[in-house]
C-alpha cells in the first residue's frame, strides 16, 4: 500500500511539475504575443503619423503651387487691366488642397506618439491655418485688383506678414526636428518620397 501511495505521490508530483512547465511555457507565449502586439501597434501608429505627413506634404505642395499661379494671374490682370476667369477655379482647387492639408495635420496630431511628433503636428496646424488665410487673401486681392487698387496694396503688405509668419513656423519645425533624430530622419525620408513622386 505504501508503494502505491509513494507511486501515486511521485506521479502526482510529476504531473504538478509538468503542469508548471506548461503554465510557464504558456505564460511566455502570452507575454511574447502581448509585447509583439504592442510593438506592431506602435509601429503601425508611427507609420500612420508619417503616412499622414506624406499626404499633408503633397496637399501643401499643390496648394502652394496653385497659390503661386493665382498670384501671377492676379498681377498679370492688374498690369493688363483684364480679368482672368480661370483664377476662381485655381482658388477653389487651392482651398480644397489646403483643407486636405489641415485634415492630415489633425490626423498627425491624433496619431502622434512622442512629444516631438505632437509639437511638430501642432506647428504644422498653425502653419496651415496661416496658409488658409493667405489663400483667402488671394481671393480678396483678386476682387480688390479689379475694383479697388488701393486695397490691393494693403493686401500685399498682409502677404508679406504671412510669409514671415510661415518662415517662423518653418524655423520652429526645423528646431523640433533637430531635437529628435528619429523624427528628422523619418520626415526627411517622406520629403524625399514627395520629391520623387
Amino acid at each position: 500500500m505504501n508503494k502505491i501511495i509513494k507511486r501515486l505521490k511521485i506521479d502526482l508530483e510529476g504531473i504538478i511539475i509538468e503542469n508548471r512547465k506548461r503554465s510557464l511555457i504558456f505564460l511566455i507565449i502570452i507575454l511574447t504575443a502581448i509585447i509583439g502586439g504592442y510593438y506592431l501597434y506602435k509601429e503601425k501608429n508611427d507609420q500612420e503619423f508619417y503616412n499622414n505627413y506624406h499626404l499633408q506634404n503633397n496637399a501643401t505642395y499643390n496648394a502652394t503651387e496653385q497659390s503661386n499661379i493665382i498670384l501671377a494671374m492676379i498681377v498679370t490682370s492688374m498690369i493688363t487691366s483684364q480679368s482672368n476667369i480661370t483664377i476662381d477655379s485655381y482658388l477653389d482647387s487651392a482651398k480644397n488642397n489646403i483643407s486636405l492639408t489641415l485634415e492630415y495635420d489633425e490626423k498627425m496630431l491624433k496619431t502622434a506618439k512622442t512629444e516631438s511628433q505632437k509639437q511638430y503636428a501642432q506647428v504644422l496646424i498653425l502653419q496651415t491655418k496661416t496658409m488658409i488665410k493667405y489663400i483667402d487673401l488671394l481671393g480678396a486681392l483678386k476682387v480688390a485688383s479689379q475694383k479697388n487698387p488701393n486695397k490691393a496694396d494693403e493686401i500685399m503688405k498682409q502677404f508679406d506678414e504671412m510669409r514671415n509668419q510661415t518662415k517662423d513656423y518653418q524655423q520652429e519645425l526645423d528646431n523640433i526636428k533637430k531635437q529628435d533624430s528619429e523624427l528628422k530622419k523619418r520626415i526627411n525620408e517622406e520629403n524625399k518620397k514627395s520629391v520623387n513622386n
